[in-house]
């Protein structure tokens, strides 16, 4: 029972708006925990553009992304691995000599950009994981590295938001080409 209770505070804490106090709204994917509501963080209109990513806003999943990817993770489990044991595949053939390799986010939030990670390797100290900004500053040499340019935002997940945590990761969101379904020019660099 105190777990049950101590599970439903947290939840009920974790969902409602600091700064107004009101409940936050439910994605038609989730279910209200003892009334309480999850946020959706998207715009009204859908997808998060660079410019709301870069003035701090946190994106999300459309409902159908995060379904498929809650069914990966959940098939993953079934298997008796995780989501990291896959990603560590895909990463053998794909490490730089920089010790960084980028890949398409095979999940990627509801964003007007194209969602891109770069995987940092360990550095040699276990335990002592770089800061984000030490992680950032990696990817964005890794990112000009592997032909990146253009407008970019750099993220790095709070460590609770992470489903892969034992490899340092950046999230990089790129402005669309015209050939992946860019339809205005771009505006000026956003950091």
């Amino acid at each position: 029972l105190f777990h049950f209770l101590l599970k439903t505070l947290i939840h009920a804490v974790a969902n409602v708006d600091r700064k107004t106090g009101e409940p936050r709204k439910v994605r038609k994917t989730q279910k209200a925990v003892v009334g309480v509501e999850v946020a959706d963080t998207a715009t009204s209109a859908g997808a998060l553009t660079l410019e709301e990513l870069a003035a701090g806003r946190i994106p999300r999943r459309t409902p159908s992304e995060q379904k498929r990817y809650d069914d990966a993770r959940c098939e993953a489990r079934k298997k008796g691995g995780h989501v990291s044991d896959s990603i560590r595949e895909k990463l053998k053939d794909c490490w730089g000599k920089d010790g960084m390799a980028m890949l398409d986010n095979p999940f990627p939030y509801d964003v007007l950009a194209r969602h891109r990670i770069i995987w940092i390797k360990p550095k040699g100290v276990k335990g002592v994981p770089r800061s984000a900004a030490e992680q950032i500053k990696l990817a964005r040499s890794g990112y000009v590295a592997r032909g990146g340019s253009g407008r970019a935002v750099f993220r790095v997940n709070a460590d609770r938001n992470k489903s892969v945590k034992d490899i340092e990761h950046v999230h990089v969101f790129s402005e669309l080409l015209p050939s992946e379904g860019r339809t205005e020019e771009p505006a000026a660099a956003v950091e």
